[in-house]
């Protein structure tokens, strides 16, 4: 792809700060595109930097007890969760709604002294008689978090005497493995992906950092083609790779677009360079 270079004004900084309307994570924002006195037609994103506050659990999330047909849903609210803090609060919380009284246990293997599975142990002094389930619904992350399948009932079965759960899945406390940045300023003819509303996909690279930078590394990749250079009223959104809408607890972001033109007549001219060379070889 051969493109021109816009000399007056190649870059735009948009920031969730100086929105006009919407909140930070999905907002209108002004591009003066046509102030330039030139007609674009790619865009790209060539920098992007995002606080990461958000929560690993974004949503309000339900863990469904079953005891013999009695059921139990049990709360869970939006917020950071690790592996201590989730074992507490679910057992506490499971003995707290039993409808037999029963005692739970949830444990984990010591990664300084066992094996690390990164699976999750459940116990229950009830008689084996009794069927007991534990589901995560509510299309949230605490399945990832407790190495459930979302949806599916997990029966504690007869182990050594005990009725005993094992994660049928390892845990995974991170939120997303990417953060995906739409918007109607452009399309992605050229692109594998069905949206056409991606504008540039961003990967979590490092889990513990707390704010995500990303660079652009190859300008071809990543160019996309600018739906109307007449307009300067576009939508910026972020959201995760479950497709759901990021929240950031109140907080900004920023990112950087250069808008570029086609330049189809030196295309034209160098794919008919090649076609000598080409016919010159033969």
């Amino acid at each position: 792809m051969t493109i021109t270079i816009g000399l007056d004004k190649p870059s735009f900084l948009v920031n969730s700060a100086n929105r006009i309307s919407g909140t930070n994570e999905s907002f209108n924002h002004i591009i003066d595109l046509d102030d330039t006195g030139n007609i674009y037609d790619q865009i790209a994103v060539t920098s992007v930097t995002i606080p990461k506050s958000y929560y690993n659990l974004s949503f309000d999330s339900i863990l469904v007890l079953s005891e013999n047909g009695s059921i139990r849903n049990i709360p869970f609210s939006k917020g950071d969760y690790n592996i201590n803090n989730l074992k507490a609060l679910v057992v506490s919380k499971l003995n707290a709604v039993s409808p037999t009284g029963y005692t739970y246990t949830m444990t984990s293997p010591d990664p300084l002294t066992e094996v690390d599975t990164r699976k999750f142990t459940f116990g229950c002094n009830a008689p084996l008689s009794i069927v007991i389930t534990l589901n995560a619904i509510n299309n949230t992350r605490l399945h990832h978090f407790l190495g459930f399948i979302e949806g599916v009932p997990n029966t504690f079965v007869n182990v050594g005497g005990n009725l005993t759960l094992v994660s049928p899945r390892t845990y995974n406390f991170e939120h997303t493995k990417y953060i995906v940045v739409k918007s109607n300023i452009s399309h992605n003819s050229g692109n594998l992906d069905n949206d056409t509303e991606v504008l540039v996909r961003i990967p979590i690279t490092n889990p513990n950092q707390r704010i995500i930078h990303y660079r652009l590394i190859s300008l071809e990749d990543e160019i996309k083609t600018l739906y109307d250079p007449h307009k300067n009223e576009f939508r910026f959104s972020l959201y995760d790779d479950e497709d759901r809408l990021l929240d950031l607890n109140g907080d900004e972001w920023s990112m950087t677009l250069f808008v570029a033109r086609h330049n189809y007549h030196d295309e034209i001219s160098i794919n008919h360079i090649k076609v000598e060379n080409i016919e010159k070889l033969i």
